[in-house]
């Protein structure tokens, strides 16, 4: 993930750990430019599935930029085995994921448990997009949060949130104050 996802998906995560004895992991990318392309390649080499969660849909695009340049870094680690030319890590094909691609936080919707849970189910084949499709018949786009036929649930709707914690979310028109009266209101609740 890249952004405001990676709390809710290594929550997630720890769950899928605890309840499931699920073999996940969670990498938060700090900083897209440059683009740690040797890192992503040693941390994913190996793996069945990745899961990429990005707060953006660019639909006439190929990938959303993450997935994009995940792709471009794996695709290079490739030619690195393959030609033996280049400075990147050597990847052979049996060591590359299958990328999965999932877009959240569309039109500013709540990203929830049940959200980075049904991502991981698609991933696995334990379910199917709402127009049912799956893995299996090749898809490996998906959305979350939003009423679309490319959309996944889990339906595990586990609270994440630490013990005794809760979740508020504001919203605002235009940003009008919403800064000062959130950080204000949080204070509030929070104490």
């Amino acid at each position: 993930s890249l952004g405001c996802a990676a709390d809710n998906i290594e929550a997630a995560c720890d769950y899928l750990r605890e309840q499931r004895n699920a073999k996940v992991g969670s990498i938060h990318i700090n900083v897209i430019r440059p683009f740690p392309e040797a890192a992503v390649i040693n941390a994913l080499r190996g793996k069945k599935n990745v899961i990429i969660l990005e707060r953006t849909d660019e639909s006439l695009a190929g990938d959303n930029p993450l997935a994009r340049d995940i792709r471009v870094a794996l695709g290079k680690a490739n030619e690195v085995a393959k030609f033996g030319l280049g400075n990147l890590p050597a990847l052979k094909p049996e060591e590359t994921p299958r990328l999965f691609r999932g877009s959240y936080g569309i039109g500013s919707r709540d990203f929830r448990p049940e959200h980075s849970l049904g991502a991981y189910e698609f991933a696995i084949g334990q379910t199917r997009r709402k127009d049912g499709r799956g893995a299996v018949d090749g898809e490996t786009y998906f959305t979350v949060g939003i009423d679309h036929p490319y959309a996944v649930i889990s339906k595990d709707t586990p609270s994440l949130l630490p013990e005794k914690a809760i979740a508020v979310r504001f919203h605002s028109i235009g940003g009008w104050g919403m800064i000062t009266t959130g950080k204000n209101l949080g204070s509030i609740i929070g104490e």
